[in-house]
């Protein structure tokens, strides 16, 4: 594979929870002496870029200041251009935010929106996880699906991941997330305008291609290890992508093909009858990872 820029998925990749991944620092190592800039692209919207870098460089390379934080892209860089683009939408410029951190509240205020919790006033609903005990309540909980369902608020997701999976004293488990609130938002008898900030929507990238003045075109691998964001997010914005089938990795090449089956299935609600065809051939291929990994160190070549 050639390439001269590499956006890096976190958890499964980087990382597996708290621990580290074998191969992940000879691989940033080398990734650095060869002069390929090096991006940690994440879903989760929940900390900002300074904690990634921070908690790079604690894990692998004993606290030096190696990784640096405007290498690190999140949902968080895109919640300003985004309500920027829709500043002029025929909807109210108040936002109700259930979930993710205060930082979050922030970067919509500067976009120029202000923060609701009333469902009747408010024109989005931005959906993140669920870490603030006050987004927990059932309160909030129907204030966000009125917004939606009664008043026809937009949702937006950081990400649309449904579940992540959790360790605890009682073993592995799945833990719902982010885009298993928007499915729940979604599911009375309105239909929303929907929009995603983070790899299922082009906007992300586009915030890596400006920062590092760099197109598509200019040799960008995407290594992540889920097929549904890490993989169709790459494709869809034409870089190459890499699927990451580890022990440590939510998918495996062995669920390439119920996404694909998926895929074709959601081809039928694509455009007119007649372009069936072409639509299933596209929106399967951007399930199809262009090559599928066991360790991040198979990337170098």
């Amino acid at each position: 594979m050639n390439f001269h820029t590499v956006l890096l998925d976190g958890d499964g990749v980087l990382y597996c929870g708290t621990e580290r991944i074998d191969g992940v620092k000879e691989t940033l190592q080398t990734l650095m002496q060869r002069g390929i800039t090096t991006v940690l692209l994440t879903n989760n919207a929940v900390k900002i870029p300074q904690h990634y870098a921070t908690w790079l460089n604690n894990l692998y390379f004993d606290k030096q200041d190696v990784f640096q934080a405007d290498h690190v892209v999140t949902p968080l860089d895109v919640v300003v251009p985004f309500f920027t683009q829709h500043a002029d939408d025929d909807r109210p410029k108040k936002v109700m935010v259930w979930g993710g951190t205060g930082e979050l509240e922030e970067r919509i205020e500067q976009a120029g929106f202000s923060i609701s919790d009333d469902p009747k006033e408010v024109g989005w609903v931005v959906v993140s996880e669920l870490v603030l005990d006050k987004d927990r309540t059932e309160k909030k909980r129907d204030a966000a699906f009125n917004a939606v369902q009664m008043y026809r608020a937009a949702i937006v997701g950081t990400n649309s991941d449904i579940y992540d999976m959790h360790t605890d004293e009682e073993g592995k488990r799945y833990k719902a997330v982010t885009g298993s609130y928007v499915g729940w938002l979604r599911m009375g008898k309105a239909n929303p305008p929907m929009f995603w900030l983070g790899k299922e929507a082009k906007g992300i990238y586009q915030v890596v291609f400006d920062r590092f003045n760099i197109t598509p075109d200019d040799g960008v691998l995407g290594v992540g290890d889920r097929i549904e964001t890490d993989i169709y997010g790459a494709n869809n914005v034409g870089i190459q992508s890499v699927l990451l089938d580890s022990r440590c990795g939510v998918d495996h090449a062995d669920d390439i093909g119920r996404y694909i089956v998926r895929a074709q299935d959601r081809a039928k609600f694509l455009g007119k009858p007649s372009e069936f065809a072409e639509n299933r051939v596209a929106e399967m291929a951007k399930y199809r990872p262009k090559k599928v990994i066991s360790n991040i160190r198979e990337i170098l070549g």
